[in-house]
């Protein structure tokens, strides 16, 4: 799955692939992309807002429209939490659909122009639909056959997003009742790609990874990434 609360450290990579001839810039993408690896098989956990997170709760107060439209279109809102397992601690307000079946949260994103605003949403099945909403593009590490992954690049039009994921819900959608049933669902698909990259062949996925990030860039960057990031490969496929 993609760690879309990853999303500061893939808009850094984005900003400095076009000065690939640059060291400096090698190196940010080399640490971007061995960041996105090792979160890809890290546990998730999440903590609700409390004491202590003013700035936290100022950054979400921006998110007024966005919950309001939410309502507007049918949803709950479950609340407002922070992913602790990462080092950019991204607020989020989690929110589930009017079947229950997806849900995800919006968020104001770091961007190199300021907060802008993000959202997530995913339901779950044998095969997870998830769909990444961001201002713009957003590569991820190569999908495992159980993620469907789709990224809506732009301003965020919630309503249009979520018609377009709930075209691609699985037939198996499992129900959202809670804020724990989503998190449940948020560390299965997790754990099934942590089972499926530890699976593959490191060399091979290693390829396939610096493929789907670096896109056009990879015929002049993915050689001497390779070599860069060969290194620590057994790294890469332990779950911290």
């Amino acid at each position: 799955m993609t760690r879309l609360i990853v999303l500061a450290a893939v808009l850094a990579l984005l900003s400095v692939s076009t000065l690939f001839r640059r060291q400096k810039a090698l190196k940010s993408l080399e640490d971007n992309i061995r960041k996105l690896r090792t979160l890809a098989v890290r546990a998730v956990s999440y903590r609700p807002l409390g004491d202590g997170d003013d700035e936290a709760r100022k950054i979400l107060s921006g998110l007024d429209k966005g919950t309001d439209e939410l309502k507007q279109l049918g949803c709950t809102i479950l609340g407002d939490y922070i992913e602790e397992s990462i080092a950019v601690k991204l607020p989020t307000r989690w929110f589930v659909d009017a079947d229950h079946t997806t849900f995800g949260w919006i968020a104001m994103a770091p961007t190199p122009l300021g907060l802008r605003d993000v959202a997530m949403m995913m339901t779950g099945g044998e095969r997870a639909a998830i769909t990444l909403c961001t201002p713009r593009a957003a590569p991820g590490l190569t999908q495992p056959p159980h993620v469907d992954r789709v990224v809506r690049e732009g301003f965020l039009d919630l309503k249009a997003a979520l018609a377009e994921h709930a075209a691609r819900k699985p037939a198996d959608a499992k129900k959202i009742a809670s804020i724990d049933d989503a998190f449940a669902v948020v560390e299965d698909v997790r754990a099934r790609t942590a089972t499926w990259r530890e699976a593959q062949p490191s060399d091979a996925l290693l390829d396939q990874d610096l493929r789907s990030v670096l896109g056009r860039h990879y015929e002049k960057l993915g050689k001497s990434l390779a070599k860069r990031l060969a290194s620590d490969l057994p790294e890469a496929r332990v779950r911290a």
